[in-house]
């Protein structure tokens, strides 16, 4: 029956998000990201720390486990000069001096930037959803401003992300690609703009442009 398909679809869909949300929190409360060094004099670590409200983590933050653009300001490291890690200048082997312990699990979360990553799968979604499924009957100007709009609106969160000193600007860039190419495969995939294809102009067009029925003899 149609309600036992319609129930066996939700209770599948429900298992899904389970499967991909049990990781997620996983990688939140116990997983620790790679412990990366540092260079002593790389002055991209250098900059200021800045308060934020979220904390954005995923798989690929933890693999690799590049240090933010505050490392310095936050971490304050204290190199073991005994250490045989620590050579050429390259410091592996250290003691984070300041920060608590969830700031320094953050500060190792630098790349790519999930901000930006969000942001610009959003705005490609939203730009071609009203490009290619919108039935638009108004003025073409106004639709493409609305694009507009929402890509430098995207554009605007990544740039606050290197201002904020959160991000460098090639997490940004990755964190842009990415979320260009997922809001296109999405688009794609899931709403087949293929299958259904563009609104033919009698669709939006004027009523007396509708094609009329053909009266058999």
């Amino acid at each position: 029956m149609a309600v036992d398909r319609l129930i066996w679809k939700i209770a599948l869909d429900f298992f899904v998000l389970l499967c991909v949300a049990f990781p997620l929190l996983g990688l939140l409360l116990w997983a620790e990201p790679y412990h990366r060094g540092y260079f002593a004099d790389d002055y991209s670590l250098r900059l200021p720390y800045k308060q934020q409200q979220q904390l954005t983590v995923n798989a690929a933050k933890y693999v690799i486990g590049r240090l933010r653009p505050h490392f310095f300001d936050l971490c304050r490291p204290i190199p073991n000069s005994s250490s045989p890690l620590n050579e050429l200048g390259y410091i592996q082997a250290y003691t984070c001096s300041g920060a608590s312990a969830a700031q320094l699990k953050e500060m190792r979360l630098s790349f790519p930037s999930a901000h930006a990553s969000f942001a610009m799968y959003t705005a490609v979604f939203f730009i071609f959803y009203i490009q290619v499924k919108g039935k638009w009957r108004g003025s073409k100007l106004l639709r493409h401003g609305c694009q507009f709009a929402a890509l430098i609106a995207a554009w605007y969160v990544g740039l606050s992300r290197v201002v904020d000193h959160m991000h460098h600007w090639s997490d940004v860039t990755v964190g842009f690609i990415v979320g260009f190419a997922f809001g296109a495969i999405i688009f794609v995939y899931v709403l087949k703009p293929k299958k259904y294809g563009m609104p033919r102009s009698w669709e939006t067009g004027p009523p007396e442009m509708l094609p009329q029925p053909v009266m058999s003899r």
